[in-house]
C-alpha cells in the first residue's frame, strides 16, 4: 500500500542531504505540520485506516517513530476539515483518502515530505543495526533451526493458510482477525506474562477526570471506542453476571441524547431548555451511558445482590478509564442530575430493576491535562501481620 522503498526519494530528489533531519526535533516528535505532510505522503500511495497509517510509520521506521492515536486522528481530522483528505465509511471504521487539494499541497512540499520519510527510514535502520550488533543477532535461518519440528510445521501451516485464504466477506475477515489477535495475545502472555508494574502504576497515576469544558470537539474513531468497551467488558463480576450495559452516542447520534435531556426536563415539570440540552450533548464527541442490568433467576429474583452488581459496573468503568488514558483520550463519569434521570434511563431501555448510573463523557483532551495528588496510601491502610504486632499501621 505504501512506499516499498523509501530510499527512492533520494534518487528522485538529489537535493536531499544525508544527515539532515527534516522536521525531526525533540527526540521522536514531528510538528503537527510535518506529521500532516507524512500522512498525505502515505495516503498518496493508497486509502488507509488510521491504524494502518500508524502501522506503516512503525514499519517504515523500524519502530523508531510510532505516533499514538491521540496524534494521528486529530491530524487526519484537520486534513479532512481543510479538504486535503476525505473519509469513506468502511464497515464500522473510517477509511481516509487523498483529495485533489491534498495532492496539490503534497506536490508543493514534496521534497520536505520525502526527506522526513527518508530520515525516518534511515534512523530506524541505524537503530535496528545497533540492536542487532548489541544482541549479536542470529540469522532467521539459524533462529528457525532452533525451533522444534512441530513449531516449524505449525508456522508453515499458518503461512500456507494465510496465503491461500479467500474471504467471502468482511465478516469472515473479522472472524479471522479476532482469532489471530486472541491467539497472539495469549502467546505474548506466555512469553511475557505481566505488564511492567511501573508502567501500569504510572498509567493509573496519570489518569485524570476531564469534564466537558476540557474536551476538544474532534471526533473519536469508532475503533478506539470499541477498544474502550472491550476493556470495560473484562471487568470482574460476582457470579459472572456481567451486569454492565452501555449505549454509545456519537456524531449526529448525540441529537437523540439531547432529546432525552429535554424529556427529563419535561418529566420534572421544568420549562424546555432545548438549546442548553443540545449544547451539552454536543460538548463531548462521545457519550457512553453506564447501565446496570442485574441477572435474574427464573422466578425473577436476583442472582446477586444489587450492591454486588453495582460494584461490578464500577470495576468496568475503571477499566474504561484506564484504556481511555492508554489511548491518549480523556473522560469523566458523571453520575448525578439528568445523567441518572429515570426518564433518560427508560429512553435507552433501562427498566427496573436495571439502573442508569450516569454517563461517561469522552474525547481528546484540550490541554496537557491535570496533575493529581493523593495522600500517602499508608494513611489509609492498617496491617495485621500477626499477634505480636496486630496494632501496627
Amino acid at each position: 500500500m505504501f512506499y516499498d522503498n523509501i530510499h527512492d526519494h533520494k534518487r528522485h530528489h538529489p537535493g536531499h542531504k544525508r544527515g539532515h533531519r527534516h522536521g525531526l526535533h525533540g527526540g521522536r516528535k514531528l510538528s503537527s505540520e510535518d506529521l500532516q505532510l507524512v500522512l498525505l505522503s502515505l495516503l498518496d500511495q493508497g486509502d488507509a485506516h488510521g491504524y494502518e497509517l500508524i502501522k506503516a510509520l512503525d514499519e517504515r521506521s523500524n519502530g523508531f517513530y510510532v505516533p499514538s492515536p491521540g496524534m494521528i486522528y486529530p491530524s487526519l481530522t484537520f486534513l479532512e476539515e481543510v479538504g486535503r483528505a476525505e473519509v469513506a465509511a468502511d464497515g464500522h471504521r473510517k477509511r481516509y483518502r487523498l483529495t485533489d487539494a491534498g495532492r496539490q499541497h503534497l506536490a508543493e512540499h514534496y521534497d520536505h515530505a520525502a526527506g522526513i520519510l527518508t530520515d525516518l527510514a534511515e534512523i530506524g535502520a541505524n537503530m535496528e543495526n545497533a540492536r542487532r550488533a548489541l544482541a549479536r543477532e542470529r540469522s532467521l535461518e539459524e533462529d528457525l533451526e532452533l525451533h522444534s519440528e512441530g513449531l516449524r510445521s505449525v508456522r508453515q501451516e499458518l503461512k500456507t493458510f494465510l496465503r491461500t485464504y479467500e474471504p467471502t466477506g468482511l465478516e469472515d475477515d473479522a472472524r479471522i482477525i479476532g482469532v489471530l489477535q486472541r491467539t497472539l495475545a495469549k502467546l505474548r502472555g506466555v512469553l511475557n506474562p505481566a505488564v511492567p508494574d511501573d508502567d501500569l502504576l504510572q498509567l493509573m497515576q496519570d489518569r485524570r477526570s476531564l469534564g466537558l469544558s476540557r474536551l476538544r470537539p474532534d471526533p473519536v474513531d469508532r475503533h478506539l471506542i470499541e477498544r474502550m468497551l472491550e476493556a470495560a467488558n473484562w471487568a470482574p463480576s460476582h457470579g459472572d453476571t456481567e451486569p454492565w450495559r452501555f449505549t454509545v452516542f456519537t456524531g449526529q447520534g448525540r441529537a437523540r441524547l439531547a432529546e432525552l435531556f429535554v424529556e427529563a426536563q419535561r418529566a420534572d415539570g421544568k420549562p424546555d431548555d432545548t438549546s442548553g440540552a443540545w449544547k451539552r450533548a454536543f460538548a463531548a464527541p462521545v457519550w457512553i451511558s453506564i447501565g446496570m442490568a442485574p441477572m435474574l433467576n427464573e422466578d425473577g429474583s436476583l442472582v446477586m445482590t444489587l450492591d454486588e452488581e453495582l460494584m461490578a459496573v464500577a470495576c468496568a468503568v475503571q477499566n474504561l478509564h484506564l484504556m481511555v488514558q492508554a489511548l491518549g483520550l480523556a473522560g469523566m463519569w458523571h453520575s448525578k442530575g439528568t445523567s441518572v434521570h429515570p426518564s433518560v434511563a427508560r429512553g435507552i431501555g433501562l427498566e427496573p430493576p436495571s439502573q442508569l448510573l450516569g454517563f461517561f463523557m469522552c474525547g481528546w483532551p484540550g490541554s496537557d491535562g491535570l496533575t493529581g495528588t493523593r495522600r500517602p496510601y499508608t494513611e489509609k491502610v492498617s496491617w495485621f501481620d500477626g499477634p505480636e504486632d496486630s496494632t501496627s499501621h
